[in-house]
């Protein structure tokens, strides 16, 4: 519509009357109003094509943002999935992993109590042999101890039958041995070695006893040295037995003497059968001998004062652990 009104500004023939507009000033007007709207028709161009470049550099330049808000949207949504599906595994794999842990502590508690009752019985095993070893022990020390006081038992008996003996002849002189026998008379055998003290015999029946059946030793296992408590029996019983060897010494430094026989028709018989021999005293028994028996039970006096001991029961004999 500008460019009519243009051109009807340009080609327009406006008639002439009387006392109407002076032509030239309506010209100058005209021409005014067309330079005008020329200027502002090319101004709107302008302004027009500034638009139109400044809308292509928005949409160059919102392109991209555009398409990156699209991308990061769309990674946004991939990310929110693959984080919804990561925390899905992570509690699939909490629940797994808290199972194997109870199923491995589980397994861990039963091997332990499997282990432990293992390890149990065995210490149960092993606490009954050492029961029945120290029973079998006990008994073998309960029978050692009963020969052992037999054996002194004999022993007492045998010391006082000694002390009550009657008075023997003398021995004969050194004058009566030296004289020769007569001719028709039998030699005298030799008996020296054949007498011994009824001591000596008692002592190393002892010694033999001991030594054919030594004293049990404790199991292998574990050994535990026997606690023994001495009473005032057996110690007097022992300061019995350590004083007998000096009252048997000093009854053996008297020669024993020959009991006095009746003569009989048949003496000359009975001298041939029976020929007189030599009395040769017998040696006291040594207190080695004693001091051994002592070291066979234990090896000192307040152990064998226990040994002979019946006031405690056998099964205290030992320290229990």
């Amino acid at each position: 519509m500008d460019g009519d009104i243009l051109h009807i500004l340009n080609d327009t023939q406006f008639g002439q009357k009387l006392r109407g507009y002076d032509p030239l000033e309506v010209d100058e007007v005209l021409d005014a109003a067309i330079e005008e709207i020329k200027t502002l028709r090319e101004q709107a161009k302008a302004a027009t094509d500034r638009a139109t470049r400044a809308e292509e550099q928005i949409e160059s330049e919102l392109g991209p943002a555009r398409q990156n808000r699209l991308e990061a949207e769309e990674g946004l949504a991939v990310a929110k999935e693959e984080a919804l599906s990561c925390v899905e595994n992570a509690k699939k794999e909490a629940e797994n992993l808290v199972l194997e842990t109870e199923r491995e502590v589980r397994q861990a508690v039963e091997e332990g109590r499997v282990k432990m009752l293992a390890e149990m019985a065995a210490l149960d095993s092993d606490r009954q042999c050492m029961v029945d070893d120290m029973s079998i022990m006990e008994k073998h020390i309960e029978a050692h101890r009963k020969r052992l006081r037999s054996a002194l038992m004999d022993l007492e008996t045998l010391v006082g039958g000694i002390e009550a003996r009657p008075e023997q002849a003398p021995a004969p002189s050194s004058a009566v041995i030296d004289e020769e026998p007569p001719a028709d008379s039998k030699p005298l055998p030799q008996v020296e070695e054949e007498l011994v003290a009824p001591e000596e015999v008692v002592v190393e029946k002892i010694v033999e006893v001991l030594e054919e059946q030594p004293t049990p030793e404790p199991p292998a296992k574990e050994r535990r040295e026997p606690v023994f408590s001495a009473t005032p029996e057996v110690a007097a019983e022992e300061k019995t037995l350590v004083e007998v060897s000096p009252v048997v010494e000093e009854e053996r430094e008297e020669p024993l003497e020959e009991p006095e026989v009746a003569p009989s028709g048949n003496a000359e018989k009975e001298e041939e059968e029976y020929p007189a021999t030599e009395v040769v005293a017998a040696t006291p028994p040594p207190t080695e001998l004693l001091d051994e028996l002592r070291q066979s039970v234990g090896g000192d006096g307040e152990a064998m004062d226990a040994f002979f001991d019946d006031d405690e029961p056998p099964s205290s004999l030992f320290r229990r652990g």
